[in-house]
């Protein structure tokens, strides 16, 4: 088996151990938190937050397969969102009783779920068709307009969403049963019947991990498919995926229409579970927001991604809405004074935007691939076939034929050669030519000591033929060296 095979399976061993060690650490945390969290607070506000948290997961999760997989970069994702958010609101509350309908219903969450997921994936699909022709930043705009114009629309209809005073009152889900036990600090384990969500934060909390693990299952057998490799073609060189016979404007269409989908998924769940749906909830920054945790985790990358998506919902919605009161809290402990406290934490929370902003610029320049990059996309970058490679150490990329390994010093190209000679004996080898047939010093074809001469086809038997020297002569300069030669 060839080295290339070898270093083929050896990645595949790594991404494969390095992905299962982050998803058995994520399962396993997930497992302890609940009871970690409720012990040490003696409350359930931190798996309300981890809720929280698994919601924009599941949208990096989506974002991800347009962004890092087909390459297309969506700055209107939180319209897809909200799209989720009011399917199920609408029809899992009262709203429409008061709109021009006059019918409310209070269709199930396990439904509406599906229905939400699907209605996002139309959107995605109606927005897609007439723009996924377009390329770069004219298709970064207009995402960036498509995710501009849904919360303005949801805003001016509040005959039927409620415009600004939001859709509240929104149908919690029900199970037949559930078990409730020492993760939920009940103590032991009983079955409790006709289980309403809305009563237990541990709930959603498992809710939102089983969404998740579908999620990741789907994703990654995408990731593997037919489709998954095409997406990774156009994501590469789209000129050269659409000479290769990939349809680029169907498969693009289907990136989106995917990767809507989840966030459409996302957003049902957040309705169900915070039970009131705003236009304020789905505004560009939460876009970039997921944006950037996709960046931060290493795009294309599942597991990255998941990784970059919980530490960043960390520092934006709980370590830095938390530095006043840690500030003030070291400033009181230093012992300094009730004003200079107060002007600290007041300064700490104007800044918090700056602070946010210097953690990413951070990032980026110390680690601009990413947490947890993908190991493929690192090995398309450093392949030692390509022209230039990266050293060793880390230095800057030099030509691969300064290292010994660019082009065969006996190619033709490298030896100026007569190709066509070589092709057509290819036993020979690289000097054969030189040795077989040599120039004299009046620049006649002589042959070699022992061949016949005009032995071969190509080594035809006439005299020297002088080229006209005035055509290759430059004006008012020197000759080129080797100008006028025989041929």
């Amino acid at each position: 088996m060839s080295t290339s095979v070898f270093t083929r399976l050896h990645l595949r061993d790594r991404i494969r151990d390095r992905d299962t060690a982050v998803y058995s650490s994520l399962f396993i945390l997930a497992l302890v938190f609940p009871m970690a969290s409720i012990y040490a607070t003696d409350g359930t506000a931190l798996v309300s937050q981890a809720t929280r948290a698994g919601t924009f997961v599941l949208l990096a999760i989506g974002l991800n397969v347009v962004v890092g997989f087909a390459g297309l970069l969506d700055l209107g994702y939180a319209a897809f969102y909200a799209i989720g958010a009011y399917s199920y609101a609408l029809f899992a509350s009262t709203q429409l009783a008061s709109s021009p309908a006059h019918h409310a219903f209070h269709l199930p969450f396990w439904l509406m779920l599906f229905v939400a997921l699907f209605v996002a994936a139309a959107a995605g699909a109606v927005l897609g068709f007439p723009t996924l022709r377009l390329r770069g930043d004219y298709l970064a705009i207009v995402t960036l307009g498509f995710g501009e114009i849904v919360p303005q629309l949801f805003y001016n209809f509040d005959q039927w969403t409620g415009g600004i005073n939001a859709v509240g009152g929104i149908d919690q889900p029900t199970l037949p049963a559930w078990i409730q036990g020492p993760w939920s600090g009940d103590g032991p384990f009983q079955v409790v019947r006709n289980f309403n969500f809305g009563g237990d934060p541990v709930a959603f909390y498992v809710l939102i991990c089983i969404l998740i693990a579908a999620a990741i299952i789907l994703v990654n057998n995408l990731y593997r498919s037919r489709l998954g490799r095409a997406w990774m073609a156009i994501r590469e060189d789209e000129v050269a995926a659409a000479a290769m016979g990939i349809n680029t404007v169907t498969t693009k269409l289907l990136a989106f229409g995917i990767g809507a989908s989840f966030s459409g998924f996302a957003g049902a769940f957040y309705g169900a579970n915070v039970s009131l749906v705003s236009p304020d909830s789905f505004l560009f920054i939460v876009s970039i927001t997921v944006l950037v945790m996709v960046v931060l985790g290493g795009m294309g990358n599942i597991s990255g991604v998941i990784i970059g998506a919980l530490v960043l919902y960390y520092v934006v919605y709980y370590l830095i809405p938390g530095l006043p009161e840690n500030v003030r809290s070291l400033a009181n402990s230093i012992g300094l004074s009730s004003e200079t406290t107060r002007s600290l934490a007041d300064a700490t929370q104007h800044l918090n935007y700056i602070i946010y902003g210097g953690i990413l610029v951070a990032m980026m320049l110390l680690r601009p691939q990413g947490l947890l990059p993908s190991r493929v996309r690192e090995q398309e970058a450093d392949r030692p076939d390509q022209a230039l490679r990266r050293s060793r150490r880390g230095g800057q990329r030099e030509p691969e034929h300064q290292a010994g390994r660019g082009v065969r010093a006996d190619r033709p190209q490298r030896r100026r050669q007569d190709h066509s000679f070589q092709q057509r004996h290819w036993s020979l080898p690289a000097d054969e030519r030189t040795r077989r047939v040599r120039r004299t010093r009046h620049h006649r074809l002589q042959a070699a000591p022992g061949c016949a001469p005009g032995d071969r086809a190509d080594v035809p038997e006439h005299p020297a033929l002088r080229l006209h020297d005035v055509p290759r002569q430059r004006p008012g300069r020197a000759p080129r060296p080797h100008e006028g030669d025989s041929v």
